[in-house]
């Protein structure tokens, strides 16, 4: 879930509260022990897989844009952070 935190955050700095929400709920839960025994079926690999498509779900969706400084970064939030490249001492 760590990893995921960086996705979330973009989603709610783009004000999708309600799917941070879902997403949030489904990962803090248990739902993939719902299979444990054994997934048979389609459903049940679906299922037993929740937290691998989530995670592949927001890979796709969520891609790196480029901020306009022309560094990578995720769009509007990578534009309103501190530039750490220079530092104080180079004039």
């Amino acid at each position: 879930m760590v990893w995921l935190l960086p996705a979330l955050f973009i989603l709610l700095d783009r004000r999708r509260w309600a799917l941070v929400g879902a997403l949030w709920a489904v990962l803090s839960s248990s739902v993939v022990w719902l299979w444990w025994a054994g997934p048979t079926g389609w459903v049940a690999t679906l299922g037993s897989n929740t937290y691998v498509w989530i995670t592949v779900g927001l890979l796709l969706l969520l891609p790196i844009t480029r901020s306009s400084a022309g560094h990578p970064g995720v769009g509007r939030v990578s534009s309103r952070l501190p530039n750490l490249s220079r530092h104080e001492h180079d004039a």
